[in-house]
């Protein structure tokens, strides 16, 4: 990652405290990316850290026989936090809860069809 990239990273979080990091944490696991960090939540930093590594990813011009740097391995997670804008555990608990009437059959069905897809 060059530079830039940290320059960008740190900016976001240089004065962030181990004990502010720690209670983030905690929270995440209720609020997920609602969660708020010194007034701003976890996805707009997501957010942030996507467009960063997006840029960084470019800017290697790695390119594969398509002509695509490997920004394009950003594409599922560019998804769920751009488009969807939640986590898939948030996604996944509003189906269970909401249309798949918390039947395990459906979760399982949905990890059948993630099949050898990475999850994030």
């Amino acid at each position: 990652m060059s530079s830039v990239s940290w320059s960008a990273i740190e900016s976001l979080t240089k004065d962030w405290t181990v004990e502010e990091i720690i209670d983030c944490d905690r929270r995440s696991w209720t609020n997920g990316l609602q969660t708020t960090m010194r007034g701003k939540s976890l996805l707009y930093y997501a957010q942030e850290l996507l467009v960063i590594a997006n840029e960084a990813l470019h800017s290697l011009k790695h390119l594969d026989a398509s002509g695509n740097d490997e920004s394009v391995y950003l594409a599922p997670l560019k998804e769920q936090i751009f488009i969807k804008e939640k986590s898939t555990a948030e996604e996944l608990v509003e189906l269970w809860e909401g249309e798949w009437n918390e039947d395990t059959r459906r979760i399982l069905e949905w990890c059948k069809q993630q099949g050898g897809q990475q999850v994030l």
